[in-house]
């Protein structure tokens, strides 16, 4: 009995994981490049409705008035005008400030680089992204790869103790029912190892 009690323990303890496979240190964040660009665009849509909002009143009712009013909502519904930049297009239409009003068509005319610019970010950081993603999952792939190899390797060993054990004690033990239990431990040996292959193929 002492004997299948020490051969169950071999098994347990060649089952059993002497280290311990670290996890993929792979790190991937969100790309903060799109909130940058989407906060440009709406400084850029609410800029455009704060002018449109101050052009208004001097439009003569009608169609087109109707039509600038379309556009301010259109805008609003992205980003909304701002109190204190309508109060500087009216300054300036008000004044009729000709400096004012070429420093915007200056600024107007960067918008179209400004965003390439952010927007080439954008794209770079959701390919770094598309690169790390695809590398955490690689590296789990490898991850679980390693610890089902490790089980078969602590498997097999344990299968082999226990043949080896169950073989001994058929071959030597002067007992009858040792021998028994040693046929039992290689008939269950073969078994197991059987079953293992099976699994693994």
């Amino acid at each position: 009995m002492r004997c299948i009690v020490l051969a169950t323990m071999v098994f347990a303890l060649c089952g059993c994981a002497t280290t311990q496979i670290d996890k993929p240190p792979v790190v991937v964040s969100n790309n903060n490049e799109k909130d940058i660009y989407i906060t440009k665009v709406e400084e850029i849509v609410s800029e455009s409705a704060s002018a449109l909002t101050a052009i208004v009143p001097s439009v003569p009712a009608g169609i087109p008035r109707e039509i600038l009013q379309g556009q301010i909502e259109r805008l609003s519904g992205v980003s909304k005008p701002k109190s204190d930049r309508i109060k500087e297009y009216e300054r300036i239409i008000r004044e009729k400030d000709t400096k004012a009003v070429q420093d915007d068509k200056i600024r107007a005319a960067k918008v179209d680089e400004e965003t390439n610019k952010l927007w080439a970010k954008v794209e770079e950081k959701d390919k770094q992204l598309t690169e790390a993603i695809a590398l955490r999952q690689e590296s789990e792939r490898i991850l679980k790869e390693e610890r089902k190899t490790k089980l078969i390797l602590q498997a097999s060993l344990a299968c082999l103790g226990l043949l080896v054990f169950g073989v001994a004690l058929v071959a030597f033990s002067p007992i009858v029912f040792l021998k028994r239990s040693g046929a039992i431990m290689v008939a269950c040996a073969i078994g197991l190892e059987a079953l293992l292959l099976w699994y693994t193929s």
